[in-house]
Formats: structure tokens, C-alpha cells, sequence
């Protein structure tokens, strides 16, 4: 009976039903798949769930963010341009209860104002989309204990207002990108318990103002670079449980004058290629660095002994 009338009337019947509720009842003929795929009939069905979602912060998925995350592209699109005015979300728990692992869509992407994004445990799987680099006002970026997987996306190094950046505890793999080299108010980066491989790019280095560099528990290779010795601001760097064999720690570390925390796996060794031209002191070459390491080095001439000064 409802398929013989007019669309004008189906839409205006439907709009009182709940979106999720018209996408299974679309499926009952063959007009009906048709008239409630419409774009403009999509607009009006979600602009009712608009005022309980007026806030510009979001603690944990509502119904729209619901559509934009899963439901066919005329019902996410509606459902995501009730949401352009958010400033940060930041959930905790599954987002699609009892469901297969959902994506984290490229349109999200249209959150221009997003300012934080901190997703923990929320069932998102698959890689990270490159349009994560096109939110420009982004300061945090979060994302931890999901099924994540793929390579950390080059463009995030687009990000030149993010202050923290910490993706840990994820399947994400492939190297450091070098063009996180390129935010310079990181003061934060995090990418611990993943499966990241190569060597730590030199291009940390240039992010002057990181306080605390945690990159253990991964599979990364190679040398600890020099170039991180000018991380003057650096008060906590952790590359533990990796696989530099021996880690060599270069003489440069000797001008971290804030750095507190330090850890590093066994048989380190003070890399004397590495110095500044200085002839270095302290214990011999092969000594063995317990695997946790505790260190504030004050100068150049106390970095060795410092090595051994442990706090268990």
C-alpha cells in the first residue's frame, strides 16, 4: 500500500522513523530501495537526531556518528554534515557493538574544525586513511589498542599544528614516516607496542620541543641517530625491546641535559665514533647497560658514567 504513494509522502511518513530503522525497511521493495536513498530525504532524516548532538565535544559515539561510520554513502553524508561544527572526540569503547571491525572512513576528513581525535579501544581495524593529514587545525591525535594495521600515512607529517601524536598498541607496521619530521610543536610522539621496522629517522631530530620519545616495543633496527642528541627539550626516551643489536648510544646524548627517563635493551654500548671530537671517559666500550635504564646525563664528560649510575 505505502509504495503506491507518492515519494513526496513516503518522505514525509519516514522522516518520523529512526534512520537506522529506514535502512533495513528500504530493503522491502524494490521503490522503497529507491525512494529512501535519496539525498535530500537523508538530510531531513538525520536532522532531527541534530539537537541532542549540538555539543562541539564528543565523549562517546551518538546515533549520527553511528550513520557516518556505517551506513550507505547518501545516509554517512547526511549523517557526518550534521557533525562538521565538532572540535574533538574522544571515545572510549566499541563503537560498533557485536559487529565486524569498522574502517576509519577517509571522510573524516570533512571534520575541518576537529582540533583532537583520540579513538582507544573502538574496534576500528584496516589502515589509516592519508586524509587524516587534511585536518590542518588538529593538535592531538590519539589512537591506541584497535586493530589498526598498515603503515603510519606520510601526510601525517602535513600536521604542523599537532602538539601529540601517540598510536600505540596497534598492528600498524612499515617504517617511521621522516616527514614527522615536520611538526615542530610536537612535544609528544608516541608509537610504542606496534610492529614498526627500519631505523628511527634522523628527522626526529628537528622536533625541538618533543619532552618524551617512546618508541619500544617494536621491531626497529639500525642505530639510535645523532641527531637526537639535540633534543634539548627531551625529558623521557624509551627504545627498549627493539631489534638495535647492540643499541650504540651515541656521545650526542650527553647534551639531553633534561632527559630523566632512558631505556634502552642489554649490551649497549657508548658509541665513541659518534662524539664531538673529545676523548671520552668512563667504563670500557664492552660494558653491558641493564635493559632499563634510568639516566639524567648533565654533560658531555658525564655521559658514560651516567650510563651506569642505574635505578632499577
Amino acid at each position: 500500500m505505502i509504495e503506491r504513494l507518492p515519494p513526496e509522502l513516503i518522505h514525509l511518513i519516514f522522516v518520523w522513523v529512526e534512520p537506522a530503522q529506514t535502512l533495513v525497511l528500504r530493503r522491502l521493495s524494490t521503490r522503497l530501495q529507491v525512494v529512501l536513498s535519496d539525498r535530500c530525504f537523508a538530510r531531513q532524516a538525520v536532522r532531527r537526531l541534530a539537537p541532542a548532538c549540538a555539543s562541539p565535544e564528543s565523549t562517546r559515539p551518538a546515533a549520527l556518528d553511528a550513520l557516518w561510520l556505517r551506513a550507505p554513502d547518501f545516509m554517512a553524508a547526511a549523517a557526518l554534515g550534521a557533525r562538521l561544527h565538532l572540535r574533538a572526540i574522544a571515545w572510549r569503547g566499541a563503537v560498533n557493538s557485536g559487529a565486524l571491525p569498522l574502517p576509519l572512513p577517509p571522510t573524516i576528513a570533512r571534520l575541518a574544525l576537529l582540533t583532537r581525535l583520540s579513538l582507544a579501544n573502538c574496534g576500528f581495524a584496516g589502515p589509516l586513511p592519508e586524509a587524516l593529514g587534511e585536518l590542518a587545525r588538529l593538535e592531538s591525535l590519539e589512537l591506541s589498542g584497535t586493530e589498526l594495521n598498515g603503515s603510519i600515512p606520510l601526510s601525517l607529517g602535513n600536521l604542523s599544528s599537532l602538539t601529540r601524536l601517540s598510536i600505540h598498541e596497534t598492528t600498524i607496521s612499515g617504517p617511521i614516516p621522516p616527514s614527522l619530521g615536520n611538526l615542530r610543536r610536537l612535544q609528544t610522539l608516541h608509537l610504542y607496542k606496534n610492529c614498526l621496522t627500519g631505523e628511527i629517522p634522523p628527522e626526529i631530530g628537528n622536533l625541538k620541543r618533543l619532552t618524551s620519545l617512546k618508541l619500544d616495543c617494536n621491531q626497529l633496527t639500525g642505530p639510535l641517530p645523532f641527531e637526537l642528541g639535540g633534543l634539548s627539550a627531551l625529558m623521557c626516551l624509551f627504545v627498549d625491546n627493539n631489534n638495535m643489536k647492540p643499541p650504540r648510544i651515541p656521545l650526542s646524548f650527553g647534551r639531553l641535559e633534561s632527559l630523566e627517563h632512558f631505556t634502552v635493551d642489554e649490551a649497549c654500548e657508548i658509541d665513541r665514533r659518534l662524539g664531538c671530537g673529545r676523548k671520552p671517559c668512563g667504563p670500557p666500550n664492552d660494558a653491558v647497560v641493564p635493559s632499563r635504564v634510568n639516566i639524567r646525563p648533565e654533560s658531555l664528560e658525564q655521559m658514560e658514567e651516567r650510563l651506569w649510575e642505574c635505578k632499577m
